[in-house]
């Protein structure tokens, strides 16, 4: 396999019948998704670990997978690949607002007879990465296009296009997040982020 080759070269011989060939996709977008994974579900009040942010990393590679022959060759595979996991992240934050909502009547009913379950208690705890925890500060507005950009690693028009927004109007929303996330997190610059988010 050419990791060289692009995007369309790849998914035209995964339509083909070669479906070693889309091991190069994944390879080439498994960090990034990772990060965009972890990030989304930290903002959105899902605690996860690092290991959950990859199986739903995985799962996101898995329906782009069976969705293949949806990609329109030409167009941006990351754009595409990334809106599918907004997507899939969307249904997961819809899943967890209800699961959240049980767990807390649960947690609130064991509080009144003493017995606090300790596995509620984990639904509360604080992602450890600097950068996440500046980001579920940021307005709903300004966050997304912070992590599609600055995580994902996508262009302006390609989260542009995600967000169905001009990119004049990314741009300002990206120069927004970086002045605010600057005043989060105190001139602390957070690591593990290819791009400068700060400059």
């Amino acid at each position: 396999m050419d990791s060289k080759e692009t995007d369309d070269e790849a998914v035209r011989r995964v339509l083909a019948g070669d479906k070693d060939a889309y091991r190069i996709l994944v390879l080439r977008y498994s960090p990034r998704m990772i990060a965009f994974c972890r990030s989304r579900l930290g903002t959105a009040g899902i605690r996860e670990t690092e290991e959950e942010a990859k199986d739903l990393a995985q799962d996101v590679f898995v329906r782009a997978y069976v969705s293949l022959a949806k990609y329109r060759l030409g167009e941006s595979f990351a754009a595409w690949l990334f809106a599918i996991a907004a997507n899939r992240i969307k249904s997961k934050f819809w899943i967890f607002q209800k699961q959240r909502a049980i767990a807390e009547s649960a947690a609130k009913d064991a509080q009144d007879a003493q017995e606090i379950d300790p596995s509620q208690e984990s639904l509360l705890r604080l992602q450890g990465e600097s950068l996440i925890r500046a980001l579920t500060l940021l307005p709903k507005d300004l966050r997304l296009p912070m992590e599609l950009y600055y995580l994902g690693e996508l262009s302006v028009a390609e989260t542009a296009s995600i967000l169905k927004l001009g990119q004049e109007a990314v741009k300002t929303r990206l120069f927004r997040g970086r002045k605010a996330l600057k005043e989060i997190a105190e001139s602390k610059k957070p690591s593990g982020v290819s791009r400068s988010i700060y400059r």
